[in-house]
């Protein structure tokens, strides 16, 4: 059954590409590469970055503010009363 799947999307491509050379041409035609797919995209990737840098610097600052409230806390509840 898989075969016969396969014979029928096949079949009709390989009878179109001996008359056209449609399908050979785009398989041989020089590539852009990936450089020039993502050029167009480079300032929305460099915007990406950078906004993500800025929200990771805002959650660390808060997360580093709140282990320094959580050690000073730590330290006043240790002290003993005078």
């Amino acid at each position: 059954m898989v075969m016969t799947g396969i014979q029928a999307v096949a079949m009709p491509l390989i009878g179109e590409s001996q008359f056209t050379r449609e399908i050979e041409s785009r398989l041989l035609a020089p590539s852009e590469g990936l450089r020039g797919m993502l050029a167009p995209q480079y300032p929305h990737i460099a915007t990406g970055v950078v906004i993500a840098a800025l929200a990771v610097i805002d959650v660390l600052v808060i997360v580093l503010r709140l282990a320094e409230q959580h050690r000073h806390s730590r330290v006043e509840r240790a002290r003993p009363l005078p």
